[in-house]
C-alpha cells in the first residue's frame, strides 16, 4: 500500500473553495436569498416525505439548525451589515 502524505492540503483547498463559493453566493441578494429559501424548504421537505420516527427527528433537527443559520445569514445580507459591505468592497478592489 502507498501512503500519500499531503498533511491536509487538498482539505484546506476544499475548504477555501468553499469559502470563496459562499462569498460569491451571499454577497448577491437574490441569489443568496434564493439558497437561504432552498436551505429552509428542503428540510421542511423531508418532514412529509419521511416515513419512520427517527428520520422525522432528523429531519426537525435538521430543520431546526437551518432556520437558526437562514436567520442569521439572512440578518447579514438583507440589513446591510460587516458581510456585505466587506464583499463589496471585495469586488470593487478586485
Amino acid at each position: 500500500m502507498e501512503i500519500f502524505v499531503d498533511f491536509g492540503l487538498f482539505e484546506v483547498m476544499l475548504a477555501l473553495g468553499l469559502v470563496t463559493a459562499a462569498r460569491k453566493i451571499y454577497s448577491r441578494k437574490v441569489l443568496g436569498g434564493l439558497f437561504l429559501l432552498a436551505s429552509v424548504l428542503l428540510p421542511l421537505a423531508l418532514l412529509f416525505l419521511v416515513r419512520t420516527e427517527l428520520t422525522r427527528w432528523l429531519a426537525a433537527a435538521c430543520l431546526g439548525t437551518a432556520l437558526v443559520n437562514a436567520a442569521r445569514i439572512y440578518s447579514e445580507i438583507f440589513r446591510g451589515s460587516k458581510l456585505a459591505a466587506r464583499a463589496k468592497l471585495t469586488r470593487m478592489t478586485g
